[in-house]
């Protein structure tokens, strides 16, 4: 009844029989024992606000207390708001085996009274605001299988104590501000499945010791400022699947051992001062899904062992997010783009941006009917555009710019109903824009700009509803720019100026509408 009033209860998703005179396990969330006694209370996701009470640690049977959200991935409007500290009072449920309080607004310290729950199995704190150190005393928590501080604003460094939970099976402390390394007594922790401590502010060398957690499935440590070498160690995690080390300071080359890792699915070593080649012995990991060495230092080609991994469905080699600047840590991967590309039949996602690639687009490319995205920007290619590219019917968005791309843009990729952006800027593309383009019904951004394209701009364009972004400056082209662009409502930036044979048409509506966008440059004459 105190938790009832302290979290206005009358105004919670469901409250049934609560402060009724009907048995307490018909009450909402409450179950009891044969003798009547409260051993389960489970309300989360119930919209409580509020505070907690202390009166809680009065429950002395209470087995299990989910007071936060089940799916920390799944966060609503039903979710508990409560606020405020945690009473130190509950380190007095000296049965309970769950404590669930994640995605709250709890503040203050962690407790170091939770150290008392002798039984305490599963303690999940995440996404809150508490604030200052883990407390040492987590570590009496001897039955501990599970430990979730993630998303919140700790700090100092991870007790080094915590090496004593050996029967610890999934550790995360994502998503703070934890200082100092990442120790090796960690390495201890035999049972570990699931190691999670990205997003912090750890530095030091990964330790060698993490190697000996043989059940280790998932490590994470990215986006931190971790230093050294990649541990050759880790090639011996046989049972691992996901190894995340992305956004570090991390050096040397990729070890070769990786391409032991026979269950990994996700690799992302993206973002760190890695040096010399990818290793071909990665195209070993057959069952991998993911693969980013993006925003590095890597050097030599790409191995064409890559296109033996089946399952793979993204592939990142260039750079973490689309610019039209180098990053200040760039990959300069050189020599052709594999055609055995063309046999990963699942990839979605491929990007080799900003790299010294050379030679022309494989017309294999053709055969990733799964792709989204394809980002070959900034390169050195040449040749034509494959007419194949036109099979690519899930591509989203398509950026082969700043290349030496020549000939004419194929009328086929009018095909991809499903493009929203497509960008071939600063080539060496020639011919008429072909009007099949009006096609894409989706598309948002088309971006031609920097060629030597020739002809009138095509008057089906206008048909694009969707386009915010029309490029089309430092062309040849000629004509009259299609009067009906006026009907394109979506359109915020039009740039179409050094086409020394374009002209604008002289009429007053098309003038206000030009002067209403956003960002417009042009250098034409309004037409006789």
């Amino acid at each position: 009844m105190a938790l009832y009033n302290a979290t206005d209860g009358p105004n919670w998703k469901h409250n049934r029989g609560w402060l009724s005179n009907r048995r307490l396990d018909e009450w909402y969330g409450v179950t009891t024992d044969r003798r009547g006694r409260v051993i389960e209370l489970d309300l989360a996701d119930n919209r409580l606000t509020g505070t907690l009470t202390a009166q809680l640690a009065n429950l002395s049977d209470l087995r299990g207390l989910a007071l936060g959200i089940l799916d920390l991935d799944q966060v609503d409007s039903d979710r508990n708001q409560l606020r405020g500290p945690i009473p130190p009072q509950l380190g007095n449920l000296s049965n309970v085996e769950v404590l669930l309080l994640a995605g709250n607004e709890l503040t203050g310290p962690i407790p170091a009274e939770l150290g008392n729950l002798s039984n305490l199995q599963m303690l999940n704190l995440a996404l809150n605001q508490l604030t200052g150190p883990i407390p040492a005393q987590l570590a009496n928590l001897s039955k501990l299988e599970s430990l979730d501080l993630a998303g919140n604003e700790l700090t100092g460094p991870i007790p080094i104590e915590l090496a004593d939970l050996s029967n610890l099976g999934q550790l995360s402390l994502a998503g703070n501000a934890l200082t100092g390394p990442v120790a090796p007594q960690l390495g201890n922790l035999s049972s570990l499945r699931e190691l999670y401590f990205h997003s912090n502010k750890l530095t030091g060398p990964i330790p060698t010791e993490l190697a000996n957690l043989s059940n280790l499935k998932c490590l994470v440590l990215g986006t931190n400022e971790l230093t050294g070498p990649i541990p050759t160690e880790l090639g011996d995690l046989s049972n691992l699947e996901r190894l995340n080390l992305n956004a570090n300071k991390l050096t040397g080359p990729i070890p070769t051992q990786l391409g032991n890792l026979s269950n990994l699915q996700i690799l992302n070593l993206s973002d760190n001062p890695l040096t010399g080649s990818i290793p071909t012995q990665l195209g070993n990991l057959s069952n991998l899904q993911f693969l980013s060495l993006a925003d590095n230092q890597l050097t030599g080609p790409i191995p064409t062992q890559l296109g033996n991994l089946s399952k793979l469905r993204g592939l990142a080699l260039g750079r973490s997010q689309l610019t039209h600047w180098a990053a200040p840590s760039s990959n300069r991967l050189t020599g052709p783009i594999p055609t055995q590309l063309g046999n990963l039949s699942k990839l979605e996602i491929l990007r080799l941006e900003d790299n010294e690639l050379t030679g022309p687009l494989p017309t294999q490319l053709g055969n990733l009917f799964n792709l989204q995205e394809l980002s070959l920007y900034s390169n050195e290619l040449t040749g034509p555009l494959p007419t194949q590219l036109g099979n690519l019917h899930s591509l989203e968005l398509l950026y082969l710019g700043e290349n030496q791309l020549k000939e004419s843009i194929p009328a086929q990729l009018g095909n991809l109903s499903n493009l929203q952006e497509l960008c071939f800027d600063s080539n060496e593309l020639t011919g008429p824009i072909p009007a099949q383009l009006a096609n894409l019904s989706k598309l948002q951004v088309l971006d031609l700009s920097g060629n030597e394209l020739t002809g009138p701009i095509p008057a089906q364009l206008a048909n694009l509803s969707k386009l915010h972004e029309l490029y089309l400056g430092w062309n040849e082209l000629t004509g009259t720019i299609p009067s009906g662009f006026t009907a394109l409502a979506a359109l915020s930036t039009f740039h179409f100026h050094n086409n020394a044979g374009l002209c604008a048409p002289r009429d007053a509506a098309f003038e206000t509408w030009l002067q209403e966008l956003d960002d417009v440059k042009d250098d034409t004459y309004m037409a006789s």
